[in-house]
C-alpha cells in the first residue's frame, strides 16, 4: 500500500465503532459486511478540501507522479502556495494518507447492530459509536458513549450510500474544562466500477463547544474525492 495515500479514506480521527441493538437475524448486515471489505486499491484521485471557511484546495494524485496542487479557490496556485505545498512538513503530512478502500467491518459489529427501518429501496442500520480504548482521553471516551450513527444501504445490492455519526447530547469534562455541544460526521460512498471497491466520495465534519467554559471552539471541514483508474494492489493484484 502506498504511504502517500495514508489517511485519505478517513481524513480525520474516527471513533472505533461498537454497534448496539438487536440484530433482526435476516443475515443482511452480515452479508453487507462480507461484501464490502475494503480491498487494497490504488487510484488516481482529485481531492478537494477546505476547513473553517478557509481556502478551497484542489489536489490530484497520480499513480505515476504522486501528489500535486492543482488549484486554490479555483485559481492556479501562486508560487508562494506551491512553495508551501512542497515544503517538508506539507509533504510529510501527505505521506500519512491511506489507500481509499473503505472497510465497513471496522465500524459496525454485526452481532449487535440494528436495522432500524426499511422501505422498497433502502435499509437504515443504527449503531452506537464508542471507543473501549482506555488509552483515549476522557473527552473522547465520553463523546463515544453519547454518539449515535446511521448507515443507509441500497436494498437491492446492499451497497452503503451514506453514513452519519452525531452527538446525541452535550458532554463535558473537568480537566481540561471543555464542553462539546455539537458534533456531526457525514460520509457518502461510491463503488468503483473497475474493482467493485467501496470508496468514500465525500466527508464533512462539524463540531462546536467551549473551552474553559468561555472560549468558543469548533471545527468545520469538507472533503470531496473523485477517483479514476483504480486497480488492486497487494495480494489481489497478483
Amino acid at each position: 500500500m502506498s504511504n502517500r495515500l495514508r489517511g485519505l479514506s478517513v481524513v480525520l480521527p474516527v471513533f472505533c465503532l461498537t454497534a448496539y441493538g438487536d440484530n433482526p437475524g435476516d443475515g443482511r448486515i452480515d452479508a453487507m459486511l462480507a461484501a464490502w471489505t475494503g480491498d487494497d486499491v490504488a487510484c488516481d484521485v482529485v481531492y478537494t478540501h477546505s476547513a473553517n471557511d478557509g481556502p478551497i484546495f484542489t489536489e490530484s494524485y497520480s499513480l505515476d507522479e504522486g501528489w500535486s496542487l492543482v488549484a486554490v479557490n479555483d485559481a492556479p496556485p501562486t508560487a508562494e502556495e506551491l512553495d508551501v505545498y512542497r515544503s517538508d512538513s506539507s509533504r510529510q503530512s501527505r505521506e500519512h494518507r491511506s489507500a481509499p478502500g473503505f472497510n465497513l467491518s471496522q465500524y459496525i459489529d454485526p452481532e449487535s447492530s440494528t436495522i432500524e427501518s426499511e422501505d422498497d429501496e433502502t435499509l437504515t442500520i443504527t449503531y452506537a459509536p464508542g471507543s473501549g480504548d482506555e488509552r483515549e482521553d476522557l473527552l473522547l471516551r465520553k463523546m463515544g458513549v453519547k454518539m449515535r450513527g446511521r448507515l443507509t444501504v441500497e436494498k437491492g445490492n446492499l451497497q452503503p450510500l451514506t453514513m452519519t455519526i452525531e452527538l446525541t447530547e452535550p458532554i463535558s469534562v473537568a480537566v481540561p474544562p471543555v464542553r462539546i455541544v455539537e458534533y456531526r460526521e457525514a460520509r457518502s460512498f461510491v463503488v468503483d466500477s473497475a474493482t467493485g471497491t467501496l470508496l468514500v466520495d465525500s466527508f464533512t465534519l462539524l463540531s462546536r463547544g467551549r473551552a474553559f467554559f468561555v472560549r468558543k471552539v469548533g471545527n468545520s471541514v469538507a472533503h470531496q474525492f473523485s477517483y479514476s483508474g483504480c486497480q488492486f494492489v497487494g495480494v489481489r493484484a497478483r
